[in-house]
């Protein structure tokens, strides 16, 4: 009887993935633990837990000896993950069918599969508005390295062109900006979505300009123009979501603010009475949606 257990123990043992937990681990994430569900070898070779600011870094390896990691900051993201590392994690090959436990080179190898992809690339779309009441659709591309869990990256940004929704300006004098900057973040996973963070900088550029008003030569209306730089410095923070977090292909949301810390451009016109209004805005606030993969 003894001996039956004993075996019965063994073959369990043998065919169960191995779970190692670090000594000095704190209780709740132990109960977070032994409340996963049952993990057979078919699910993996092994996981793994260790301390890591600010919770903890959980390895996970398949039969093959492709490994993916995951920042953890919260007990309740534990099973999350290890049920998405199981949908995601890599059919064994038939080297693998026949030696559970492969060389550690081929290993390393088949692990970057599973790798988060350093290089990201975004697009998306939404609006730009500020104070003078000025408000722009938006477009804008990203290009950002990944150091988890440091981004940067540059960007790309297109205001398509500024309404005056006071109407104090002829609407043949709102131009549109061109800016192209840089952005230092972090990305902080928080279950099956990611928390984006951080601040930015660009130089943006006029894209158009009105040379004449529509005014005529009998009302003695004199030609308009655009007085001041065509270019100004932005400094702004963002903050947004990125979902499902372990996929190659996510949907980005994204709300930002700036200042303007240069002089913008004008409207004027000797006989105008919207002479100095500004045609882009000092501070503004955008909102975007769009979407991030990894090429």
């Amino acid at each position: 009887m003894l001996l039956s257990a004993l075996a019965s123990s063994v073959a369990h043992a043998a065919d169960s993935c191995k779970l190692e937990v670090a000594a000095e681990l704190a209780p709740a994430w132990r109960l977070a633990v032994t409340a996963l569900p049952p993990l057979s070898r078919d699910d993996c070779a092994r996981l793994s837990l260790e301390p890591s600011e600010p919770g903890v870094q959980l390895t996970f390896v398949t039969r093959d000896g492709s490994s993916a990691r995951r920042q953890l900051g919260e007990p309740n993201e534990l099973a999350p993950a290890v049920a998405a590392l199981r949908v995601v994690a890599l059919k064994p090959t038939a080297a693998s069918e026949t030696d559970p436990d492969p060389d550690p080179a081929v290993q390393a190898s088949a692990g970057a599969d599973l790798e988060p992809s350093p290089l990201w690339l975004g697009l998306g779309s939404g609006a730009r508005g500020g104070d003078a009441s000025l408000l722009s659709p938006l477009v804008s591309g990203s290009a950002v390295l990944a150091f988890d869990p440091w981004e940067f990256g540059v960007t790309l940004a297109f205001d398509l062109r500024y309404f005056d929704l006071e109407r104090r300006a002829s609407q043949d004098r709102q131009p549109g900006t061109l800016a192209v900057g840089a952005l230092l973040g972090r990305r902080e996973p928080l279950g099956d979505l990611a928390v984006v963070w951080g601040g930015r900088a660009a130089l943006a550029m006029l894209t158009s300009q009105s040379s004449s008003s529509s005014g005529s030569a009998e009302d003695g209306a004199d030609a308009s123009k655009l007085e001041g730089s065509p270019f100004e410095g932005r400094f702004g923070v963002y903050v947004g979501l990125s979902l499902p977090a372990a996929r190659s292909v996510r949907i980005r949301t994204e709300l930002g603010a700036d200042v303007v810390a240069a002089s913008r451009a004008r409207t004027s016109s000797s006989e105008d009475a919207a002479a100095g209004v500004p045609v882009t805005p000092s501070w503004a606030l955008s909102a975007a949606i769009g979407l991030e993969l990894a090429p």
